[in-house]
């Protein structure tokens, strides 16, 4: 029966005071106590009516859902109904009173009228009333100036269309019950200009609200002829027993973009190579198009730029999931919407084809400057093609490029739509162009366990056991690595206008837009409807009948249903688990960094190791979308910095012989091989080039082959043969001489430690004369000799000159070119302090030359053979005036601020000082004051403290315990007297 919106005006005037509007309601409810007023649900006019007539129809009756004291049915495939909404006494938010309303509702034909910020309308449908407590949305907050959507017409022609929407027209609010005790049992979302235009949200699904007449003479929605519907299926086609299930397989092809180096990867069982932190949290802005293709145009219709949105909620929702570990944020620059076939990209079935084709366009019509409006970092083709990875083979859902970010021509990605679960696709695919792999490939079984457990976003393939919503731990140490990485670069700069960012995180619960049977319709048509015998919220299964009604059974492709999906009265889903909080009451918490850990063990014994101390962002962690921490999260301090012994085995050499005999399941590897590092040099540069300075090549002994074996080297291993810097972490650190991080300590020529170079001397010389066949002495090359640079130039221009040079070191032994052997490749002779590197003898100008000192003697020597010409040798190097047997002097003893702050120095509006402490160097042992009682201590180091309160408090307050401690002894004294 339909609840007498005119006897509610009569009501409300005869009961006069307003504080009983709700008594009478009560009273309505009595008279007529077989009409029930339901919780969330509204009966159908005439129920057992209905009932007799679904009989027929179905083999059984729809069985009922328990919500509180009402039994609700499940309600018909398609319902709609004329309604009048009335405007009715304001309800006040905090108390649940009613009071009258100083203002007139919204006028559509004069907006510029007196605007009201609050509403109570009453909305009589389906044999019940709700009340729709309505207040003004601030639609800046969602939509930035600016917003626009292009449409790409024919002949190439652009044109842009601004979406402007009147800030006074959006109001939000509560679905309210009109029982005696009023409380939430949904949502409204409704444009009051020109009658009301929205939707609304309750627990059975999603409703919208119109005029019935387009335009009139309304000056508001007040008794306004308005149809109120809910499209889609939703009838439960119940059994005897229940369906069959059938899960169809959901497989993801992906493309990879690199060679597959990394197969040879060795995992670094160290503790912190496992689980991989950057040392610094910062913030990341991915700057995306999504491009909509003609059928998707032709399917969404009017709905497609709010279905586009809607992905994209879901999409920024799990890339602000905690598990990433990471602030990143994914910011909408253009939505291009491709109105005719032949104006955007060729789109077909074939994926591989349509990926290509894409991304070349994509690059054609991106403007390359990053700050330009018209730039973005990634590209997204959304489209209604079933894409097939091969003929027959059509179950590809999404294909991108892997590591392919802020590469211009391949950071791109193309999606097929397929519902809601397509936002899961799109984080899938651009968790690839971030270079993150599949959760069960082998590189991520340093990790984590690899099972299906185990999976998240970036599983393989979409099962039951899959967490959609979150990150692996491989996952998070991956995207680590790339972010640190300088592919990230283009990433690092905020978008030059935000058109559709802050709108990715307005909708937290795109359920309370579409419902459980809309999602099931976007995924397998529009006759399908959700499956009834399956649990809520984890997993979407949907029904889809034959001929004569008859189901086919349940299916599902493992997505969870969308957040905000009502689920059971005063409940929704959320993360696939059913939850009884609404959507919109799950506030953002963004994260705050915890306390610092201890500090590590030092990463090596000599030379100029790392220490290493971590935070994390769980004070609180992130919830909700809310943002992650930036700042420091890893910080690092030197330890160990006394040089190694002369002698000592170099460390990146001593990396690389952790392996010697070993497999390392690379093929044709015997398994007595021996390792060498691999450092960039004339021959074969890369891959060991800048980017790579901090991974571990390793050459084969012999050969000229070399192999990725670690992913990163030791923290403290220098950066390369001929520089101070050390890796920390993976990544290239300044370092100076003295072995410290960050220090600004150079060698000077001579190879002295913050030398100015006055205590050099530069020797030189040239051999030019008759000699005698075979060895011929040339000079000796002293102890700490340096920047060594011997050249042997070919006689006449012809590289077979037969003069070639030769080494001997201190023992008489030759190291190079000896025995009458000469070597026509470039090689790396290791000497004591330094390693020389040698041209090789196939050239017309042969070379030797070393920048660091060494630290044995040598003895430079010319083999002549054949025709014996005439040689031509010139040398030079520099060599200290005084010897020098150390080459790190550090102080014996320093100061060194410690973590602790002295006492605020005022209660109220002070300041405090960090401690210091004076230490031995070398051990960094905490050692008495009195030591570095002549050395300077750091830089003060000073900070404000007790700002919660002023002064002039405080001041009242001493002032006031004064006076009380006076009053006391007065009384005091009076009673002693």
């Amino acid at each position: 029966m339909r609840w007498p919106v005119q006897a509610l005006l009569t009501a409300v005037v005869a009961c006069g005071t307003l504080s009983f509007l709700f008594t009478c309601l009560l009273f309505w409810w009595r008279q007529d106590h077989h009409k029930e007023l339901t919780l969330g649900h509204f009966h159908y006019q005439q129920q057992q009516e209905q009932q007799q007539q679904q009989q027929k129809r179905q083999l059984r009756q729809p069985r009922a859902i328990q919500t509180g004291r009402t039994p609700i049915v499940a309600v018909d495939s398609l319902q709609r109904q004329i309604v009048l909404p009335q405007l009715l006494p304001q309800l006040s938010n905090g108390d649940r009173r009613l009071k009258r309303s100083p203002l007139l509702p919204v006028d559509s034909v004069n907006r510029s009228a007196r605007v009201q910020d609050r509403y109570l309308y009453a909305l009589a449908a389906f044999g019940g009333t709700m009340l729709l407590n309505l207040s003004r949305m601030d639609i800046d907050s969602l939509l930035a100036p600016g917003f626009v959507v292009q449409h790409l017409m024919t002949n190439y022609t652009w044109t842009e269309e601004e979406v402007r929407p009147a800030t006074e027209c959006m109001y939000y609010g509560q679905v309210l019950s009109t029982n005696r005790h009023p409380s939430d049992v949904g949502a409204a979302l409704l444009n009051l200009c020109d009658g009301m235009y929205g939707t609304v949200a309750l627990n059975d699904g999603t409703y919208f609200l119109e005029p019935l007449e387009p335009t009139g003479n309304w000056s508001s929605p007040d008794r306004r002829p308005h149809i109120l519907y809910r499209s889609g299926p939703s009838t439960f086609h119940d059994r005897s027993s229940p369906p069959p299930i059938v899960e169809p397989s959901i497989e993801k092809a992906d493309v990879d973009a690199r060679a597959n180096a990394t197969d040879n990867e060795l995992k670094n069982k160290s503790a912190w190579s496992n689980r991989r932190k950057r040392s610094y949290s910062r913030e990341y802005f991915v700057e995306l198009l999504v491009v909509t293709d003609t059928r998707m145009r032709h399917y969404h219709r009017h709905n497609l730029e709010n279905y586009v949105l809607t992905l994209l909620s879901i999409v920024a929702t799990v890339f602000r999931h905690p598990s990433l570990e990471a602030s990143l944020s994914i910011h909408l620059v253009k939505l291009l919407i491709v109105d005719y076939e032949n104006a955007g990209p060729r789109i077909n079935d074939n994926a591989q084809q349509t990926l290509r084709e894409f991304c070349r366009w994509q690059h054609s019509i991106n403007d390359p400057d990053d700050e330009s409006a018209n730039h973005h970092d990634v590209a997204v083709l959304l489209t209604r093609h079933d894409i097939c990875r091969l003929p027959g083979k059509c179950d590809t859902l999404g294909l991108a490029e892997l590591g392919t970010m802020c590469d211009p021509f391949r950071s791109c990605a193309i999606i097929e739509d397929n519902g809601l679960s397509a936002a899961f696709t799109i984080a899938h695919e651009l968790g690839h162009i971030f270079n993150v792999p599949h959760d069960d490939e082998k590189k991520c079984a340093q990790y984590m366990t690899l099972n299906k457990d185990n999976y998240h976003i970036m599983a393989p393939t979409l099962e039951f056991n899959t967490h959609p919503w979150s990150w692996s731990p491989c996952s998070t140490a991956m995207l680590s690595k790339f972010l640190d990485s300088e592919m990230a670069h283009c990433m690092l700069d905020k978008p030059v206008e935000q058109k559709y960012s802050a709108m990715l995180t307005a909708n937290p619960a795109p359920g309370l837009s579409f419902d459980a049977n809309q999602q099931c319709q976007f995924v397998f048509g529009p006759t399908s409807s959700l499956c009834p015998y399956m649990p809520t919220c984890k997993r979407l299964w949907c029904t889809t009948p034959y001929g004569h009604g008859y189901p086919s059974g349940c299916r599902t492709q493992h997505m969870p249903w969308a957040d905000g999906t009502p689920c059971g009265s005063n409940r929704w889903c959320y993360r696939g688990d059913c939850v009884g909080i609404a959507p919109a009451h799950m506030l953002a918490v963004d994260g705050a960094w915890g306390e610092w850990k201890s500090w590590s063990e030092c990463s090596r014994t000599c030379g100029g190791g790392v220490k290493r101390a971590a935070r994390e962002c769980d004070n609180p962690r992130p919830s909700n979308g809310g943002k992650y921490c930036v700042g420091e999260r890893v910080r690092h301090r030197s330890c160990n910095i006394k040089d190694c012994p002369i002698d000592s085995v170099g460390f990146r050499e001593l990396q690389c012989t952790e392996f010697n005999g070993k497999p390392v399941g690379i093929y044709g590897i015997s398994s007595d091989v021996r390792w060498v590092p691999k450092y960039n040099g004339a021959q074969f540069p890369l891959p060991v080039n800048t980017a790579n300075r901090c991974k571990l090549y390793c050459r084969i002994v012999g050969t000229a082959a070399f192999y990725l074996l670690k992913d990163k080297v030791v923290d403290g291993t220098p950066c390369g043969r001929y520089t101070e810097d050390i890796c920390v972490d993976g990544t290239c650190r300044k370092a100076g001489c003295d072995n410290r991080l960050g220090s600004d300590l150079k060698r000077d020529d001579c190879g002295i430690c913050g030398g100015d170079g006055t205590s050099c001397a530069k020797v030189s010389g040239a051999y030019n004369e008759i000699h005698v066949y075979g060895y011929n002495f040339v000079t000796k090359l002293p102890v700490g000799a340096s920047n060594i640079d011997i050249q042997q130039v070919a006689w006449n221009g012809k590289k077979e000159d037969d003069n070639y040079l030769a080494l001997q070191n201190s023992k008489g032994e030759f190291i190079l070119n000896g025995h009458f052997q000469v070597s026509v490749y470039s090689q790396e002779i290791a000497v004591l302090g330094s390693v020389i590197e040698y041209s090789g003898s196939d050239s017309f100008i042969e070379r030797l030359n070393s920048s660091r000192p060494i630290m044995e003697e040598l003895f430079l020597h010319v083999l002549s053979v054949g025709g014996l010409n005439m040689p031509d040798v010139r040398y030079n190097y520099s060599i200290p005036k005084t010897p020098v047997h150390s080459f790190v002097a550090p102080n014996e003893f320093a100061w060194r601020n410690t973590e602790e702050w002295t006492d605020c120095s005022r209660i109220c509006q002070g300041s405090q000082d960090i401690k210091t402490e004076c230490i031995e160097v070398e051990e960094e042992r905490v050692v008495d004051d009195r030591y570095c009682e002549s050395l300077k201590r750091p830089d003060r180091m000073t900070r404000a403290c007790n700002l919660h309160c002023q002064t002039s408090n405080i001041e009242n307050i001493q002032r006031t315990l004064v006076s009380q401690m006076a009053a006391t002894l007065w009384r005091y004294n009076s009673y002693l007297q």
